[in-house]
């Protein structure tokens, strides 16, 4: 019986462990909040011209898919990120 019960409070222990993970949460949060900020920065940039082609749409919608990948705990494709807005 108190085998029982010391086995039956490890794995709650464990589950709880496993449940609240927040170090893993917050990485996954900061890596979807990156990649949110990137799919802002080329929205914005692509709506600043005068023309949006179908190409710049899909762009925009692979970077969309690629931030809610971020909170699956994915990393970001490779690839150049811009960080300023030219001009």
């Amino acid at each position: 019986m108190p085998a029982a019960l010391v086995a039956l409070a490890a794995a709650g222990c464990a589950a709880g462990a496993g449940f609240l993970r927040s170090d893993n949460r917050r990485l996954a949060n900061k890596r979807a909040r990156q990649a949110w900020a990137l799919v802002e920065a080329r929205a914005r940039m692509k709506l600043a011209q005068d023309r949006v082609l179908p190409g710049d749409l899909a762009e925009i919608l692979e970077s969309r898919q690629a931030a809610l990948a971020a909170y699956e705990g994915e990393d970001p494709p490779p690839g150049p990120t811009p960080t300023a807005t030219p001009g």
